[in-house]
């Protein structure tokens, strides 16, 4: 019996978007060793390297922003997974998170829907959640600073530099003046801890099948970007290559003939945030 890969939403997928600590790319301003019968000249600017693109980008992501998440695993006629998450977060660290997930296995006649709803805000300097999770009654969690700690850091492996521009990628171009492109080692993303981690696992767990090492599978991307700011606002994944090894001929076929597309991740993020976010009276106990 094919079984499922249980999908363990870790505390990554609630993360605010906070800013972050710079980016270990983040160039430092040089300064040149004068010979020793030499005075300094103390009135000469000291000017820091040009960044490239790829560093800007980076630096970028490490802005708080609200974001969306969707992404599908759809093994035709057969099972699946899809799940779609929206954080919405504001300038005093508040923020609404909604989480839907989907599992269905046609030959098992099985089909589970999760959804859960979270705001997060500060009382008394204090992070408090109140989520309700499939329709039951909310309930109310206060947070220890560890565990808010854990939220911040784990945000940069969802939305941030780390999770979409890792120090791994290859092939970076610009596509065009709003566009980039890139490619990321499944052999990589396999070992890493983000949300398209997750996804790859479960589709190889869903078709029944197991990674290769020696594959070469990559994973494509093209990031949209803002012109007039060069903020990240999308990331649309391509797994061309892996199909073949998550999905039968069959399911290939029918995603050609039907012009639809079987396994999707789209990450989009939005830099317009509001003041505060208030929970409503139906969340709180």
């Amino acid at each position: 019996m094919r079984r499922f890969l249980p999908i363990v939403l870790c505390l990554m997928v609630l993360a605010g978007c906070t800013a972050s600590a710079p980016s270990a790319t983040e160039s430092i301003a040089s300064t040149e060793t004068l010979p020793p019968a030499t005075t300094p000249d103390t009135t000469a600017a000291q000017t820091e390297p040009e960044k490239d693109d790829l560093s800007l980008l980076r630096e970028a992501l490490q802005k708080e922003c609200s974001f969306s998440v969707r992404y599908q695993y759809m093994h035709l006629g057969f099972n699946g997974i899809s799940q779609e998450i929206n954080q919405e977060h504001a300038l005093d660290g508040s923020f609404h998170f909604i989480s839907s997930t989907k599992l269905w296995d046609h030959t098992q006649e099985y089909e589970s829907i999760d959804q859960a709803e979270y705001y997060y805000h500060y009382e008394d300097d204090v992070m408090v959640c109140y989520v309700r999770a499939n329709g039951a009654e909310p309930n109310r969690m206060t947070l220890t600073l560890p565990q808010e700690q854990e939220l911040t850091a784990s945000k940069n492996m969802l939305v941030g530099p780390d999770g979409l521009l890792p120090g791994y990628l290859e092939d970076f171009r610009q596509e065009s003046d709003t566009a980039y492109s890139f490619r990321l080692p499944l052999s990589r993303v396999i070992k890493d801890g983000t949300l398209l981690t997750a996804f790859v696992s479960n589709a190889f767990a869903l078709y029944g099948s197991e990674f290769d090492p020696e594959s070469g599978i990559y994973i494509g991307c093209t990031m949209e970007v803002e012109k007039d700011t060069g903020n990240p606002l999308s990331f649309t994944y391509d797994f061309t290559e892996l199909k073949p090894y998550v999905l039968s001929d069959g399911a290939l076929s029918g995603e050609y003939a039907l012009n639809m597309e079987l396994m999707y991740m789209v990450f989009t993020l939005d830099y317009a945030l509001a003041d505060t976010i208030q929970v409503p009276e139906s969340f709180i106990p």
